[in-house]
C-alpha cells in the first residue's frame, strides 16, 4: 500500500510538473502569436496606398550637355524596370516662393505597388547603372524620400 501510495505521489508530480512545463509553452506559443499578429498589423497600415520614391540631385557646376544628356537618359531608363508603375523627371522650378530651399537641380520620383516592388527597383540593373553614372555628375549624394501615397 505504501508503494502504491508513493507511486500515486510521483505520478501526480510528474503529471503536475508536466501539465506546469505545457501551460508555460502554451502561454509562450499565445505570447509569439500576439506578437506576430502585431507585427502583421503594423505592415498592413504601413501599406496603404502606392509607394513614391523620390530622389533630388545637386548636379556638379561644370557638368557638360553631352554628361546632363547622359544622365537624363539614365533616369528615363528607370521605366524600363517591370515594377517601376510610374516615372517623373523634373528640373528646378524658380518661381519665385520665399519659403524656397532647395539646391538641387533635378528630382525624379517613381511609383511602385509596395514595399517589395522598391526592393526589386533597388537591386534592378538599370538602378545599379544610374546610380554608378549618376556619382560621375553629382556635387554631393542624392536627398532620397519614400512615402506612401494615399
Amino acid at each position: 500500500m505504501k508503494r502504491v501510495l508513493f507511486l500515486s505521489v510521483i505520478i501526480f508530480s510528474l503529471l503536475s510538473c508536466n501539465n506546469n512545463e505545457e501551460t508555460q509553452r502554451i502561454h509562450d506559443l499565445e505570447a509569439k502569436i500576439d506578437h506576430l499578429q502585431s507585427k502583421i498589423k503594423s505592415l498592413k497600415d504601413d501599406n496603404k496606398g502606392k509607394l513614391a520614391h523620390i530622389v533630388y540631385l545637386k548636379l556638379r557646376e561644370d557638368i557638360r550637355d553631352e554628361e546632363y544628356k547622359v544622365l537624363i537618359k539614365a533616369i528615363e531608363d528607370l521605366d524600363k524596370i517591370s515594377v517601376v508603375e510610374e516615372l517623373h523627371l523634373g528640373k528646378i522650378a524658380k518661381t519665385g516662393d520665399t519659403r524656397f530651399i532647395s539646391d538641387h537641380e533635378l528630382m525624379f520620383q517613381i511609383t511602385v505597388d509596395k514595399k517589395s516592388d522598391l526592393d526589386i527597383y533597388q537591386k534592378d540593373s538599370i538602378h545599379l547603372k544610374l546610380k554608378r553614372l549618376a556619382k560621375e555628375y553629382l556635387s554631393k549624394p542624392p536627398a532620397v524620400y519614400d512615402y506612401w501615397i494615399y
